[in-house]
């Protein structure tokens, strides 16, 4: 089993076969990268409306 198993690792990988791969972590990486800006975007956006509440809460504590 583990001699099969080398034998898989070691042997040359089809043309076809490696572009699959690089298309999917290529695929993997946009997703990730995606979600990472989206999440950074949502918070940025969170803490700006936080950022104006306080000021709206502050200034109608002065009226």
């Amino acid at each position: 089993m583990l001699i099969r198993m080398a034998k898989l690792e070691t042997a040359p990988r089809s043309l076809p076969y490696k572009l699959t791969l690089l298309s999917a972590h290529m695929a993997a990486t946009f997703a990730l990268r995606s979600l990472a800006v989206s999440v950074v975007a949502r918070l940025s956006f969170s803490s700006e409306v936080s950022r104006i509440r306080r000021r709206l809460v502050l200034s109608c504590r002065r009226l």
